[in-house]
């Protein structure tokens, strides 16, 4: 990467996607920040059915604001759809609570599409304001201050690491998001470690750019992460050619051991027992998951034999 900030036309040339329920007040917030990096009318809010006043808030920001019946969401076709909806040879996508750190964050994250050969780019996530350890730890371990670039010849070195991307603040070249197939759908979870693992295999690079910032966390009960990681369990049974790729366990291992350390550090040792707590929710989810999708594929397959079994025992 060659620079801090992209050149202002390349901003110009983006179109940006924010998928948004019941957030106008987050909006609110975000919406000036971006309009003061991007032209408002490059900026779409994709609503689903709001009941509060996004779609006035989108709107009163020069922004557009398409509407969509919450039963069409998911987060692969709603995201296809605005990326569809909105101008660019780039597609930036961000989540209302995003908020950027500094008026250059777009034009940070443009800026590694200087290089032909990089498809995507996603910006450094920074620990909202009172996090507690555990959620400032994940950021610093997902998001450190250095550069990074994922490709085909870092994946024995990073492994699952150089499918890792987070639409909560990314964009994409157009031209080859399309030429991947664009997100699957329906996707629940994962649509941005799909699009990442089918370009760094297909020879174009993830870009992880840290000068562009944004604040963006939150710390899910275990419960929370227990869904979550089921959600992803299942996602890795059906997209099993990633995991085959990149194994998954090693890099669990080593955020615990990471997490521990840096919760010693901080004078935060009382908090390693939530840590391993949390960690088994997302462990346990995980393999719940990858196991119902299974039992899920498997019973169709399963009751025509046994439905070709008891035809056969009728002749």
């Amino acid at each position: 990467m060659r620079g801090r900030s992209a050149p202002p036309d390349m901003v110009r040339r983006a179109g940006l996607v924010i998928p948004a329920r019941n957030q106008a007040a987050e909006l609110a917030r975000l919406l000036p920040a971006l309009a003061a990096q991007i032209p408002p009318e490059n900026i779409l809010v994709v609503d689903s059915a709001s009941s509060d006043a996004t779609a006035d808030v989108a709107r009163g920001c020069g922004c557009r604001c398409i509407s969509i019946a919450l039963k069409d969401f998911d987060h692969g076709t709603t995201r296809n759809f605005g990326a569809r909806s909105v101008p660019g040879e780039f597609i930036v996508f961000m989540t209302p609570d995003a908020v950027p750190e500094g008026p250059a964050t777009l034009a940070a994250l443009l800026e590694p599409f200087q290089d032909p050969s990089v498809g995507a780019t996603y910006a450094r996530q920074l620990p909202r304001p009172g996090a507690r350890p555990l959620e400032r730890f994940a950021r610093e371990f997902n998001y450190p201050p250095e550069p990074r670039v994922q490709s085909l010849e870092s994946l024995p070195r990073l492994g699952i690491k150089a499918f890792f991307l987070s639409d909560s603040c990314a964009a994409y070249r157009r031209e080859v998001f399309e030429r991947m197939g664009s997100f699957p759908e329906p996707c629940v979870v994962s649509e941005d470690m799909y699009m990442a693992a089918r370009m760094v295999l297909a020879g174009f690079k993830v870009c992880y750019a840290p000068a562009a910032r944004v604040v963006h966390s939150h710390r899910l009960s275990l419960w929370g992460q227990f869904r979550r990681n089921y959600k992803i369990g299942a996602f890795f049974h059906d997209h099993r050619w990633i995991r085959d790729r990149a194994p998954l366990g090693a890099e669990g291992l080593r955020f615990l051991k990471s997490e521990c350390a840096y919760l010693i550090r901080e004078g935060a040792a009382f908090g390693i027992v939530e840590a391993i707590l949390d960690a088994g929710a997302r462990w346990t989810g995980l393999h719940v998951g990858q196991a119902a999708a299974a039992l899920k594929s498997a019973w169709p397959f399963a009751r025509r034999r046994m439905s070709a079994r008891k035809n056969k025992e009728k002749v």
